[in-house]
C-alpha cells in the first residue's frame, strides 16, 4: 500500500503478483486471504505510441523528444520524454497543465528499465527495475508462497467465454 513520503507509517504488502511468460500464467496472491489465483497470461508484445500533436478533440497536445542513450545496470537503453499539455479550461484549470513521462527502454530486454512520471495532479512517480539478472530464474520464483492455497481459474475462464 502507498503511504506519504514523509510518513512514519509503514507500507504494507497486500498482494504478490507472479508472472511466468514461458508457462503463460499469472498468479495473484492475497496476503490477507493466503490464497493465490492462477490465470492465463499473454505478455504484450506490441505497443503503439500515440503520434505527437493534438488529441482528445484538440484539448491536449503531445510532444516527444529523444534523450539519447545511456547504460542502466550494465544494459544499454534509449531515452524518450513525452510532454502532455492539457489546455486551459479543459478541467476547470485557468492555465495549461503540463505533465511529463520519461522512458528508458532496452531493446535487448524489450522493456523500460526506468519510467519517470511527473504530473502536477498526481506528483512524481519513479519506477525502476533493479537487480536485473539475465540468467535463467530459479523455478521456485514462479511458485505460490508457502502456506498459500492455490485456485486455478484458467479452465473456468476458457469455459465461460
Amino acid at each position: 500500500s502507498f503511504v506519504p513520503a514523509n510518513s512514519k507509517e509503514r507500507s504494507r504488502l497486500n498482494e504478490v503478483h507472479i508472472y511466468d511468460p514461458v508457462a503463460r500464467k499469472q498468479m495473484l496472491c492475497s496476503t490477507r486471504a493466503f490464497q493465490c489465483i492462477v490465470g492465463s497470461y499473454a505478455p504484450m508484445t506490441l505497443f503503439e505510441t500515440r503520434a505527437p500533436g493534438p488529441f482528445a478533440d484538440n484539448t491536449r497536445f503531445l510532444t516527444r523528444e529523444k534523450l539519447g542513450t545511456d547504460v542502466i545496470e550494465g544494459i544499454y537503453v534509449t531515452g524518450t520524454r513525452e510532454t502532455t499539455t492539457i489546455n486551459a479550461g479543459v478541467l476547470g484549470n485557468d492555465r495549461p497543465i503540463v505533465s511529463t513521462r520519461e522512458f528508458w527502454y532496452s531493446d535487448e530486454l524489450r522493456t523500460n528499465l526506468v519510467v519517470i512520471r511527473d504530473d502536477p495532479q498526481e506528483g512524481k512517480q519513479v519506477i525502476r527495475l533493479s537487480k536485473i539478472s539475465q540468467a535463467e530464474p530459479d523455478s521456485h520464483m514462479f511458485e505460490a508462497p508457502e502456506g498459500y492455497a492455490v485456485r486455478d481459474d484458467r479452465m473456468r475462464t476458457r469455459t465461460a467465454r
